[in-house]
This record gives C-alpha cells, sequence and structure tokens, in this order.
C-alpha cells in the first residue's frame, strides 16, 4: 500500500515536469545530469540517457556549459537561488533568451545533494516588449506611465522634448512637479 502511494505520488510529480512549459533538470554535487524533463529534451535535442551521467561541457556549447558551471559554483558557495539571463541554442539553431533559475537541493538530512534548473524562455516576451517600447519611442505624441501616486515610471522622448527635460530628470519625480503652480490645484 506504501509502494503504491508512494509511485501515485512520484507519477503526478512526473506529470507536472513533463507538461511544464520550461525546461527543468536536476545535477548531482558532481555536476553531472539525474534527470531532464521533456520540455529539456525538445528544446535541446537531447533525451534523458543522452544526458544523464554527463556533465554541460560534454553537450553545450563552451560559453553556455561554462556559464551555466559559474552559476552552479555560486549557487553551492551561497546556498541561495540565483537567477540571470542568458542565450542558448535550441536543437533547431534558433537563439532563445531563456531566464535561468538555479537553486541548492537538499536532502532529507539538509545537506546539499546537488542543484536544480529551470530554464523559461523569455523570447517572445523580449521582443514583444521591444515592439511595444519602438511603437511607444516612435510617437510624437506625449506618452507617460506613473505610479497611483504620480510618480513617473516611463517617459517617451516625445514627452521628455516637450518639458525640455531628460528622461533620468523626470523618472522617480512626481508629475505635478510639471503641473503650473496656479493649476495645481485643479489637477490635484
Amino acid at each position: 500500500l506504501q509502494d503504491e502511494a508512494l509511485r501515485a505520488s512520484e507519477e503526478r510529480f512526473s506529470a507536472v515536469l513533463d507538461n511544464s512549459p520550461t525546461a527543468i533538470f536536476l545535477k548531482g554535487m558532481d555536476g553531472k545530469f539525474k534527470f531532464v524533463n521533456k520540455q529539456f529534451e525538445t528544446w535541446y535535442g537531447l533525451s534523458e540517457a543522452d544526458v544523464v551521467g554527463k556533465t554541460s561541457d560534454e553537450f553545450f556549447p563552451t560559453k553556455f556549459a561554462e556559464d551555466s558551471i559559474v552559476v552552479d559554483r555560486e549557487v553551492l558557495d551561497s546556498g541561495e537561488v540565483h537567477e540571470r539571463p542568458m542565450t542558448a541554442h535550441f536543437k533547431d539553431g534558433s537563439q532563445h533568451e531563456i531566464i535561468v533559475t538555479k537553486f541548492p537541493v537538499r536532502g532529507a538530512d539538509g545537506e546539499f545533494i546537488g542543484i536544480g534548473t529551470i530554464n523559461t524562455d523569455v523570447t517572445d516576451q523580449r521582443r514583444a516588449e521591444e515592439q511595444y517600447r519602438s511603437v511607444v519611442e516612435d510617437q510624437t505624441e506625449l506618452i507617460c506611465r506613473t505610479t497611483p501616486d504620480g510618480v513617473f515610471t516611463f517617459v517617451n522622448d516625445a514627452y521628455c522634448h516637450y518639458f525640455s527635460k531628460t528622461r533620468a530628470e523626470l523618472i522617480g519625480q512626481n508629475f505635478i512637479s510639471l503641473v503650473p503652480a496656479e493649476d495645481q490645484a485643479r489637477v490635484l
């Protein structure tokens, strides 16, 4: 009965990992892969059998492998989660921007037993942000974004030009400072 419950739990856990849109993997303390999920296999064109028991530098491009190993060491040295952007090449030859989140994995005794990694592809998000930024920056209309209390968090070039101020001068400042004193009461 206990074996059956454990098997059912492992099947649920595997279903979650294998249906995740992120690449998830686990390395041991020796830097060798212990597990990869289906998304990892899809992105990199490597099966779990191709990867388990090997280190990153045995199949990833040199720069990517070296950067990954450096972050692994930082995680083990600090015992903390590390997150950073990286560029990855997928099996189809395409280049993707990913956010790499690495974290220490501990055993029942609290000692480190490995490093977990979750890679999130943010390529489409970055492209959309760049398109949005391009559209907003190319506008001749004044465009700004503020916090609920009126502090600028974004201004486009047209906004800066109109008020003869740099972006650095405006970001973090309250918009009311640009309203003539005699009009401030009406605006507030």
